[in-house]
């Protein structure tokens, strides 16, 4: 079985990305327990020639062999944004049975892979499983979704709070909350996009990311394209923590990206005030 996984950064935190990897041996360890088992991490930087990455590849670029996770660090043409710089990598592994997109501020737990990957085998009608996220607080995060249209995209991004409880049922909705986080969804049509195990040939099936997308709503996006071959499913036995930081909420830049990426979606797929199946 083969397995590789992608990694995005732009002017990383070096300790935090060093973190992020240490944990992910361990979980990568503990899946190879089971049999022979290939895994391979791609990062990706879309920031060429940054300095705190030039450290990294400095002391990571030469994985041995006998390394359980071997390490390949590839500088993007430039900021190609980040479904763009995780084709990379999809492209790459045409032979992956299964494929990891992970966000770099997600730490997995030991047995987050095994499980994983035992879920997948055991449910072959599933395309890409989307897990239990839990904050550092121990906080749930509900980050299943259903399709989005643009009024939940400003509810959820830029709506003052007087708003969203005004819409507070419509976003309960939106987030799935009339669901049993603690028991397996299906389908989710919008999963969260910080960690999403696809199966290798559905993936390559809908060539990857659409690169139309610079950043946010590519997760929208691939979960309904995904849905179209495959199921999309939440697994609750498999966790990770994720260090969330809001960042569309303390940068215009960031606001004006998650704008431009709302209209293309909804020129694409249509929905103001509903969505479409």
């Amino acid at each position: 079985m083969k397995i590789s996984i992608s990694i995005v950064v732009y002017k990383p935190g070096i300790k935090l990305l060093y973190d992020v990897i240490a944990r992910l041996r361990k979980s990568v360890s503990r899946l190879r327990e089971c049999g022979h088992i290939q895994v391979c991490l791609d990062i990706i930087n879309n920031n060429p020639h940054d300095d705190t990455f030039l450290q990294l590849k400095a002391q990571m670029g030469h994985a041995p062999e006998n390394d359980k996770l071997p390490v390949t660090l590839t500088e993007s043409p430039g900021n190609i944004g980040y479904g763009a710089a995780n084709n990379i990598s999809i492209k790459k592994h045409t032979g992956s049975d299964y494929h990891l997109v992970l966000n770099p501020d997600v730490f997995l737990e030991s047995d987050t892979l095994f499980k994983a990957v035992e879920f997948m085998e055991a449910n072959p009608q599933v395309g890409l499983l989307t897990p239990k996220v839990v904050g550092f607080d121990g906080e749930i995060h509900y980050l299943c979704k259903r399709n989005s249209t643009l009024l939940d995209m400003f509810l959820r991004s830029f709506a003052p709070r007087f708003i969203k409880r005004i819409f507070a049922e419509r976003m309960a909705e939106f987030l799935m909350l009339d669901q049993d986080y603690e028991n397996i969804i299906s389908p989710v049509q919008y999963p969260s996009g910080c960690f999403m195990f696809f199966r290798g040939d559905i993936l390559r099936k809908i060539n990857g990311f659409d690169e139309w997308f610079f950043m946010y709503l590519e997760d929208a996006d691939i979960g309904r394209r995904i849905l179209q071959l495959a199921d999309v499913t939440y697994v609750p036995s498999v966790v990770i923590h994720h260090q969330w930081a809001r960042g569309t909420h303390n940068s215009l830049r960031l606001r004006l990206i998650t704008v431009v990426s709302a209209l293309k979606y909804w020129y694409k797929w249509g929905g103001i005030f509903s969505s479409n199946p």
